[in-house]
């Protein structure tokens, strides 16, 4: 902590000392990130609280809200007994890594925030949620604001409760619609995880996207099919594997993706003509133009299948990019190669279908 405080700005020393001071009064023996955030807001004209005051929200509010979740205050201590929780330190490490993803060698006070939504647990976190602030939108507008672009307009939430929310790494999180329709127009195969008789059960399976459904299919007699009918909440995830990301550091090695998570609810679709353009859906997904030339179901086939949509009521995405990251700076002068290797799923050569006696 010693190398690294000499790099925080005038104004984040400040922070971490009124932090110390709103633990002491608030009778915890432990600086937390709660206690970090209470310190942001009482630095005005920071970065942080421009942040803040872009993204809409009040600097009264989140301390109501922090207070509120804290509860009422214990003893009185002396600011100079207390010192930093895991948490606390973990969420001075994420700024200090926030300031060199920056291409900054100090610490300010958009850092310390960041590193608090970093972190993706505690009350100050669940205070900055539930008044709609991710560390998306707050990245976004912290280089905006440092950019003198005007402020973004706000964005319409994917999520109406915690479920949905990114808590590991949330700085990889994404709630954009457009980006996860994309991810899901991309892949191929997604799992559904569901609940029989209070045990877990996760298939894959391919499907189709159609707005805000995903269109699914399969026997009736099947399990998955015979549980999804019933409407029980549903989660879904689709992966994309983009690359193997290998380090210089054994801990730092990791993969390049883009995932969705979806929660949500199934419905049969009863209908025939409906049935029938969710099954032309499902197959263009597969193989676009496929449907114009493939014998169309014909009515037992069309009886003998289970056709489900299932409507996305929560969703976000997590993606990684780039190459290796968060690594320790001894780690960049070792002789070793790093870098990522790029993997993509390619259609290779059409195998023909050459039994005997078909055309």
């Amino acid at each position: 902590m010693s190398m690294k405080w000499q790099r925080f700005t005038e104004r984040a020393k400040r922070v971490v000392i009124a932090a110390q001071e709103e633990a002491a009064h608030t009778g915890e023996p432990y600086v937390s990130p709660e206690h970090l955030m209470l310190g942001l807001l009482k630095e005005n004209d920071s970065v942080a609280t421009k942040v803040l005051e872009r993204l809409g929200v009040l600097k009264v509010t989140v301390r109501q809200e922090i207070e509120r979740q804290m509860g009422a205050p214990g003893w009185m201590g002396d600011a100079n007994d207390v010192t930093f929780d895991p948490r606390m330190k973990r969420v001075l490490d994420f700024a200090y890594v926030e300031a060199r993803q920056s291409n900054t060698n100090f610490i300010g006070t958009e850092h310390l925030l960041l590193g608090i939504l970093r972190e993706g647990d505690g009350i100050a976190f669940r205070a900055l949620f539930k008044l709609g602030v991710d560390i998306v939108s707050a990245r976004e507008e912290v280089v905006s604001y440092l950019s003198g672009q005007p402020a973004a307009p706000v964005r319409a939430k994917t999520h109406d409760s915690e479920k949905a929310v990114v808590q590991r790494l949330p700085q990889r999180a994404s709630y954009d619609r457009p980006t996860m329709d994309a991810i899901l127009d991309e892949a191929f195969v997604c799992h559904l995880g569901f609940v029989v008789d209070g045990e877990p059960y996760v298939i894959p399976t391919n499907y189709a996207r159609d707005g805000d459904r995903l269109i699914l299919h399969g026997s009736p007699a099947s399990r998955m099919i015979q549980t999804l009918q019933k409407g029980v909440v549903v989660c879904v995830e689709v992966t994309i594997l983009d690359g193997l990301v290998l380090a210089r550091s054994a801990v730092h090695h990791d993969i390049n993706y883009r995932s969705v998570v979806l929660f949500g609810s199934a419905s049969v679709i009863d209908d025939p003509e409906e049935k029938r353009e969710a099954m032309r859906l499902f197959m263009e997904h597969v193989a676009p133009g496929r449907s114009t030339v493939a014998h169309p179901l014909n009515e037992l086939e069309l009886e003998q299948t289970q056709v489900l949509a299932f409507t996305i009521e929560e969703a976000s995405a997590k993606i990684r990019t780039g190459p290796p990251g968060d690594e320790e700076e001894e780690d960049d002068a070792r002789p070793v190669w790093a870098g990522v290797i790029p993997l993509k799923l390619t259609r290779g050569d059409p195998i023909p279908d050459e039994r005997p006696g078909l055309k």
